[in-house]
């Protein structure tokens, strides 16, 4: 079942999407789209996100196994984020 959360967004989106596709591909996924929407998958866990003027909208539609908490995979992508905004 999906999920949503978001996290802040960042002030450099062109450079934080560079960094955020480098990343994703390094773990066989992708980031598909622009600065506004798109698709992003990384470690099996797949999503589309949104643009907003303060946040990304982050909503999760698959992840590898069912009982993986949805906190543990939002925790981790927020993770991801801080890492690649720092």
């Amino acid at each position: 079942m999906p999920f949503s959360f978001y996290v802040n967004r960042p002030k450099d989106l062109t450079s934080t999407f560079k960094k955020l596709k480098i990343r994703c591909e390094k773990y066989n996924g992708y980031l598909r789209g622009n600065e506004d929407s798109g698709e992003i998958s990384s470690d099996g866990v797949v999503g589309t996100y949104k643009v907003e003027s303060a946040n990304i909208v982050i909503t999760i539609v698959k992840k590898p196994l069912s009982i993986i908490p949805n906190f543990i995979v939002e925790k981790e992508i927020k993770k991801i984020f801080h890492e690649i905004c720092s």
